[in-house]
């Protein structure tokens, strides 16, 4: 709802297999978002390492929680990281910082 209220599109992914059949698709994404907790075999971390390597012009960031070992490494890797809870005013920095000043878009 928060990026809904930034105007942004949200295709939502319940797991990094459904998140890569999204990017895989037709449809144009601008940012990805994702949980570094996320169910179904790959974490939101591994997500997110894929995705680089795939699209590396694609900007993401992880969201989270828990700010154990593998979340800091993904953080000292060059993945932004947006910690648990955050304000709107933090999220929109975030994606103005990730696309480049684009103040909408899809993710």
């Amino acid at each position: 709802s928060m990026l809904q209220e930034l105007g942004y599109e949200v295709t939502p992914a319940s797991s990094a297999a459904e998140a890569l059949e999204v990017l895989n698709g037709d449809g144009r994404v601008d940012v990805m978002l994702t949980d570094a907790m996320m169910p179904g075999g790959k974490n939101g971390i591994q997500l997110a390492r894929e995705v680089r390597i795939r699209n590396p012009g694609l900007p993401g960031a992880l969201m989270t929680g828990d700010m154990g070992e593998e979340v800091k490494k993904a953080g000292q890797d060059g993945i932004p990281l947006l910690p648990k809870p955050y304000r709107l005013e933090q999220l929109a920095g975030l994606l103005i910082r990730l696309t480049g000043g684009r103040a909408s878009g899809r993710t």
